[in-house]
Parts: structure tokens; C-alpha cells; sequence
């Protein structure tokens, strides 16, 4: 009987909010696709970014209350730790690489207020919100309350010559400071400097500034402000979205992306939005028991370009390549127990070159494409191919998936395969040699694969502690008789 080929593609990208047995992919876990949407040839997968120590951290961290923020201020890094219990420090990292605590005095060197903080800097001074009285941070890495009064503020961000807050309470309010430059930072008139996002009576919860044009995000809308020489800010837009907090919004180039009250993941230059979670992802996301506390961050890495919301309460990451517009979801792997867990950061920056994540136990680590597991811990990685439904029912001989492992492999590898035919079980998991140690390119190949079928899917599984990515499969088939 005549053989014949057929591939076996696994870059959809997850879309584990559509049934698969349309052929979605149910599962993509710390994988990315690599290659550009629309790409003529399959493209590949690999693992995610993993996590080390920072080469060129302090050898000694002060804190061990999660980092949750951190912005660079004079060339040096700022950090912010909240250990949850209403204590909430600034430390600063010198030239030399130590942590200078801003927060021993007390009293006014503490974040105020109980919401999650945002820090916003301006050339000589950062300014950080948590719900209470701001507070400003110097490059003498001295920490201290906001002068002149400001309102109690939820957000901050700077944009032409202002420092915009965010007022806390159920307002939908914005002020900023009266006297524009940084050196008018401390001189505020809450009953004149400030306006109302009047389009909805929500409360605001967060703002963000982009391409000369202010976000304010509410409850229920977003509105959109440009400078204005008789009225400060003036608002050109409406977009009937609001943000779920002030963690969950990050800046893409002239772009914002946010949660979105609504359950889903938007993004938009102010004037049109686009659905993120549409793509796939809707139905999970819509059943996450804490949509509304998330943080994310935006991360080029590589060829990768990610935008990523980070749900603590359910444990899980999904991270959207704006480059292969597919999603992925990060979790790390427990190393004793095998069982995948919640993605462990806290907070992220890309400062000297570094993608540096704030993690919880008060340290600063690095996400780099060069660390092949997360602080020792492996990268488990999972990739279905969703069901692929046949014209005639075929018998196949032997699958085979393209690898390329990292040239300076020092170790043998091996993947997991498996596959069940419509909703049946999963056959046993079939453990596949990648190569020996020097072995860099290799193939995962089983034979034979099963009775005949009609509908399958296949399952890819593994540890990534090494650099590899694995390409769309050869499926050799023959057609069953009837």
C-alpha cells in the first residue's frame, strides 16, 4: 500500500478557550512560536524565556517581601517591596551594587495607603502611589512625601510638564500640579488643577500617558486626553472599556493594552481596539476567579515581543507574541514534585541592557533566553496539537518532529509523546531520545502510532534545560481499508 505525508503543525499558538476538537490548541505551555505570522514554512516552537541570578545584582538583599515595582531614577534602579501586611519600603541600588534602604526612618520613607503601588519617573525624582499621600524619591536615594498637598492617588505618569494623579476613592477625577517642570512637582490647588472623565460617571483607577495623548482608565470607560493651552488637558475620545487596576495596563510603543473590566484583553491607540483575548483565548480568561488582580509587562526579547498578564489568585500567566500573534501560557515547574505551579515573578524592568524581574522573596532576578530553567528549577513544557480530522480513515506508520537542540548540549534529552483518537484517553506517555551530549540536531520519532483513526491529537512534552525548539511534524500515513 502507497505511503503518503502529512504535516503536523504546532504553531497555532494556544487557544484554550475554543473546543478542540475544532482543532485549537489546548495547550501551550512556556512555549512560543517562533517565526512571523503567515510565514510560508511551519514554523517552530521553543521554550520561554527562563530565569537566573542577576550576574551584576547585590550580593545581599535587605528585604524578603516581594518586589512589586521598579524603575530606573539617574541611571540606577529603584525598587519597591510590599510585604502585604501594610509595610510597604523603597530601596535604591548605587553604583557600587548596594542596597540602600530609603525606608528605615519610617512614618513618611513608607508608601502610603493599602492599593497596589505605581511608580512613575521624572528625570531627577520618582514618584510612587499606593493609595495615600505620594511619595517622591530622589536621586540622593532620600524618600519622603510629595509636597504642596497632592490629592491621595491611586496612578501616576507624567506628560507635557505635569505629573497627572489619579485621585483614590470611587472619583473620577484627575489633578495635576499647577506650576509645570519637574521643579513645580510640589505646587498643587486640588480645587482648580484637575478634571473629570464625565463620559461615564465611573470611578478612575488608573492613567497612562503614550504618543503625547493621556489614558485615563475608569471602571467602566477609558478616556482619552491631549494637552491643552487654555484647559491643561482636553478629551478628544471615549472608549466604552474600562481597567480592572492599575497593575494590569502597560504602554506598547503609540499603543496601550490593558484587562479590561469586561473580562477581556484589549488593546488601543485611543481610536479603535482590538480584542487580544479574542483570539482563542476568551472563554478562559472569562472564567478566571480573579480576572481583576493581575499585574502586566511588555518584553522584547529576542525575536519575541510580549505582552503578558500575570494572575496571581489563579496561577497562571498568558503571554500574547505581538510578533507571531499567538498566545502561550508561563507557569514554572516544581522540580521535586513535577507538578507545574504559578510563574514566579513579581514585577518587571528592562534596565542595563537586562530584562530584571522582581520576585517574591524580595531579591531581583534576570529573564533571559540564555537560562534554560527558572533558578534551578526545569522549564516543563507541554504542546498539543489539537484534534486533526481526516477525509478516510488512515493507519499511521510513523510521526517524526525536526529539533534542533542547543550546540553546546552537554546532556542527553528526551521528549514525552502521546496521542488519543476524538475524546478517548491518552495512551501512556512514549519517552523519546533527542540526541546524546554534542548531538544538536535530531528528531523525535515514533513508530507505529496506533490503530487507525479518523480524528487524533498529539500531545509534546518535556523538561527545557537546554536551548531547543521543534518544528511542525511528518506524519506518515496509509489509508485503512473500509
Amino acid at each position: 500500500m502507497r505511503s503518503e505525508t502529512d504535516e503536523i503543525p504546532l504553531d497555532r499558538g494556544l487557544a484554550s478557550g475554543l473546543d478542540e476538537l475544532t482543532g485549537a490548541t489546548p495547550a501551550l505551555v512556556n512555549m512560543l512560536v517562533a517565526g512571523p505570522p503567515g510565514a510560508e514554512r511551519a514554523r517552530a516552537v521553543r521554550s520561554r524565556p527562563g530565569i537566573r541570578a542577576w550576574p551584576a545584582g547585590p550580593t545581599a538583599w535587605p528585604s524578603t517581601a516581594p518586589v512589586v515595582a521598579m524603575t530606573l531614577l539617574g541611571g540606577r534602579l529603584v525598587y519597591v517591596t510590599d510585604d502585604g501586611a501594610g509595610v510597604r519600603k523603597v530601596f535604591g541600588i548605587d553604583a557600587g551594587g548596594t542596597v540602600i534602604d530609603m525606608s528605615l526612618a519610617g512614618g513618611d520613607s513608607l508608601i502610603a495607603g493599602t492599593a497596589p503601588i505605581a511608580v512613575v519617573t521624572w528625570r531627577d525624582f520618582a514618584f510612587a502611589v499606593g493609595g495615600g499621600e505620594p511619595e517622591k524619591i530622589s536621586t540622593g536615594f532620600a524618600a519622603a512625601r510629595l509636597g504642596g498637598a497632592p490629592p491621595d492617588a491611586v496612578d501616576a505618569c507624567t506628560i507635557a510638564q505635569r505629573l497627572v494623579l489619579v485621585r483614590t476613592g470611587n472619583r473620577g477625577t484627575f489633578y495635576w500640579n499647577r506650576d509645570p517642570g519637574e521643579a513645580g512637582s510640589e505646587t498643587w490647588d486640588t480645587t482648580l488643577d484637575f478634571a473629570e472623565s464625565e463620559a461615564r460617571a465611573d470611578a478612575l483607577v488608573a492613567c497612562e500617558s503614550t504618543s503625547g495623548e493621556l489614558f485615563t482608565f475608569g471602571a467602566e470607560t477609558t478616556q482619552i486626553w491631549v494637552p491643552d493651552p487654555s484647559r491643561v488637558f482636553a478629551p478628544v475620545a471615549t472608549l466604552e472599556l474600562g481597567a480592572v487596576n492599575v497593575r494590569g495596563c502597560i504602554r506598547i510603543d503609540q499603543t496601550m493594552a490593558w484587562a479590561a473590566t469586561d473580562e477581556r484583553l484589549v488593546s488601543s491607540d485611543g481610536r479603535s481596539v482590538e480584542v487580544l483575548s479574542d483570539n482563542g483565548l476568551a472563554a478562559t480568561v472569562s472564567a478566571l476567579t480573579r480576572f481583576d488582580d493581575c499585574w502586566a509587562f511588555r518584553c522584547k526579547i529576542g525575536a519575541f515581543d510580549v505582552a503578558a498578564w500575570v494572575f496571581p489568585n489563579d496561577g497562571v500567566t498568558f503571554a500574547w507574541d505581538m510578533n507571531s500573534k499567538t498566545w502561550s501560557e508561563w507557569r514554572r515547574k516544581d522540580a521535586a514534585t513535577g507538578r507545574f505551579l504559578p510563574w514566579a515573578p513579581t514585577s518587571y524592568i528592562k534596565a542595563f541592557g537586562r530584562h530584571l524581574v522582581g520576585m517574591p522573596d524580595g531579591t531581583i532576578c534576570e529573564l533571559t533566553l540564555d537560562a534554560h530553567t527558572d533558578m534551578g528549577d526545569p522549564i516543563g513544557w507541554v504542546a498539543r496539537t489539537g484534534f486533526r480530522e481526516v477525509a478516510k480513515r488512515r493507519h499511521t506508520v510513523r510521526v517524526a518532529f525536526p529539533c534542533r537542540r542547543g550546540e553546546a548540549a552537554t546532556t542527553s534529552a528526551s521528549v514525552q509523546l502521546r496521542w488519543r483518537d476524538d475524546l478517548g484517553p491518552w495512551t501512556p506517555p512514549v519517552n523519546l531520545p533527542l540526541g546524546v551530549p554534542g548531538d544538536y540536531q535530531a528528531e523525535i520519532v515514533q513508530s507505529p502510532v496506533g490503530p487507525p483513526f479518523r480524528r487524533r491529537e498529539y500531545e509534546l512534552s518535556g523538561d527545557a534545560n537546554e536551548a531547543y525548539l521543534i518544528t511542525a511534524g511528518k506524519e506518515t500515513f496509509e489509508e485503512a481499508e473500509v
